[in-house]
């Protein structure tokens, strides 16, 4: 009788695992960095408002003076008038009329050359001197080529400024110039190749 078959038995093949490596990381998985801010482009230093005070003081001294001069010399006319010997004069409502309404007139006529003058203040704003008027008006003026300024007259400190005061004259191109009655803090914000002295 024939033995029976024996079983064969197969060994089973072993699976070797090899890691998988991760792949680099790309430029979107990155973390995330913060990037410097865009720069500023320069330009010309500005300046905050410089007020004119020695300038200012100047001009309304000067004014005080012009007005009590013309308070001097309308009082002289009026004692004139009034001792008159001719009643035509000093009885005449057209002499008082006229004596007062001519000097408000005179008064107001002196104000422009005086305190008018005098800016409240002055700045260096983006290259250009902006000037604000005393009376509030504002002047600008391109601090290029075309700009000029020319110091007139200089004033020492005394009764009528405690600080030197300064007769500038500023112009643009072909346009007319203008006075300016300055102190020194103003005139430090113009460029020193830019001014021309003429005392």
């Amino acid at each position: 009788m024939a033995a029976p078959p024996r079983a064969v038995r197969i060994p089973r093949r072993r699976t070797v695992r090899v890691p998988v490596r991760s792949s680099p990381a790309t430029p979107t998985s990155l973390p995330a960095r913060a990037l410097p801010p865009d720069p500023v482009p320069p330009t010309a230093p500005d300046s905050s408002e410089v007020p004119n005070l020695a300038g200012t003081q100047r001009g309304r001294r000067l004014y005080v003076g012009y007005v009590l001069a013309i308070v001097v010399v309308t009082g002289s006319l009026s004692i004139l008038a009034w001792s008159s010997p001719y009643p035509g004069v000093s009885q005449s409502s057209v002499t008082w009329i006229g004596l007062g309404v001519g000097s408000v007139i005179v008064a107001l006529g002196g104000l422009p050359v005086t305190l008018g003058l005098a800016p409240q203040s002055a700045r260096i704003d983006h290259d250009r001197f902006v000037v604000r008027g005393r009376f509030g008006g504002v002047y600008r003026y391109e601090m290029d080529v075309t700009f000029r300024a020319r110091i007139e007259k200089s004033y020492s400190a005394g009764f009528f400024s405690s600080e030197p005061t300064f007769a500038v004259l500023v112009g643009q191109g072909s346009s007319t110039p203008r006075s300016f009655l300055v102190g020194q803090s103003i005139v430090d914000l113009l460029p020193s190749d830019s001014i021309r002295r003429d005392a």
